[in-house]
């Protein structure tokens, strides 16, 4: 694991709280069956309950329930959300977890996709890694190639029309070489039967999240 990392979030953003979408978690019966800015406000209001800026939710989390009504995930299975997704309103600023280098950056069409999305490669003592945030705004995106030390802001969270018409946040997965080369930068969900070995292709990026 690489050293010295810096705050995704501005330290002004506090402690989050955990919100569990898996599988009879606290808060999945609230969000079935909503707009995605219908989910938006139920996020937001928790947060104002609880005194918070923002939101984690959780890492393998089986979301079968939220799922059901999508015909494709369902036919192949792959509930399992893979990174997490940090909530937070748009326009807020993502820092850089480490030094890193962006060498991509895309905008994936089609509702309930990343929108636009970018990757930074990262060394770390056991090698490169790679950074994955999904759902960003179009402006201000950092640019391929670009070098950046930790706490730099490389993106913001991006809004409905340009996010994938997903509720405010960013989807953080992490994928080692052979994660990247097998195509998983475009895989955010797995089937269960594929956690014996997901952690081989994209590993937890709680050390990334402080």
């Amino acid at each position: 694991m690489t050293k010295n990392v810096h705050r995704i979030l501005d330290k002004s953003f506090g402690k989050p709280i955990h919100i569990s979408l898996g599988q009879s978690g606290e808060y999945t019966e609230q969000f079935r069956n909503l707009t995605q800015k219908e989910f938006n406000k139920v996020i937001v209001d928790l947060h104002i309950k609880h005194g918070v800026k923002w939101s984690i939710s959780g890492d393998r989390e089986n979301r079968i329930d939220l799922y059901r009504q999508n015909e494709n995930i369902m036919r192949e299975g792959r509930t399992i959300h893979i990174g997490i997704d940090i909530n937070a309103p748009a326009g807020t600023p993502l820092h850089a977890p480490v030094d890193c280098e962006v060498v991509h950056a895309e905008y994936e069409s089609g509702a309930g996709n990343y929108g636009w999305f970018i990757v930074l490669k990262c060394q770390t003592d056991d090698g490169p890694l790679y950074l994955l945030f999904g759902h960003l705004a179009k402006n201000n995106l950092a640019r391929v190639g670009t070098k950046l030390r930790a706490g730099d802001v490389f993106g913001f969270i991006g809004d409905f029309d340009e996010n994938g018409n997903w509720f405010h946040h960013t989807h953080f997965q992490v994928l080692t070489g052979r994660g990247l080369d097998e195509g998983w930068m475009y895989k955010a969900l797995c089937t269960p039967e594929q956690l014996d070995t997901i952690d081989a292709l994209c590993p937890s990026p709680m050390p990334f999240v402080i």
